[in-house]
């Protein structure tokens, strides 16, 4: 999505969003280590129709102009982001009971929520953009 993000600000956004996922994934994998668990990746379905979804999105975008398609890669962005903290928000629950990872990266971090604020803003500024259907207009 990185580099179908046509604005600067979305494409920074959506860099900084991978860092932090990078990091939420780097203080789950210090929980497992303290546990002396090793960590699997397994696929998640969920997760894989997200993806797909995206790619379509990704596709169609091509052919759409510039503040459209990336309002379409905000939707998909925004499912993918409460997936995640979905996610991320369990995992986190469940190690702050375990004495032994408490004080862990996991247990310590906050989630940043705030991605999801941020794609607001940045949708809102392309709405104003965004050329809108017909049907749209006229309704004013």
């Amino acid at each position: 999505m990185i580099e179908a993000a046509r604005f600067d600000q979305l494409r920074e956004l959506f860099e900084q969003h991978l860092v932090e996922t990078e990091n939420q994934v780097e203080g789950i994998n210090e929980c497992f280590e303290l546990l002396g668990k090793t960590v699997r990746a397994k696929p998640c379905k969920g997760m894989m129709g997200l993806i797909e979804e995206g790619q379509e999105i990704m596709a169609k975008g091509e052919k759409k102009e510039d503040a459209a398609a990336d309002l379409a890669l905000i939707g998909t962005a925004q499912r993918v982001e409460h997936y995640e903290i979905s996610a991320y928000t369990t995992a986190k629950n469940i190690a702050q009971q375990l004495p032994t990872v408490r004080s862990s990266r996991c247990c310590r971090n906050p989630l940043r929520k705030n991605s999801d604020q941020l794609l607001n803003q940045v949708a809102r500024s392309l709405m104003s953009v965004a050329k809108m259907p017909a049907a749209i207009e006229q309704a004013e």
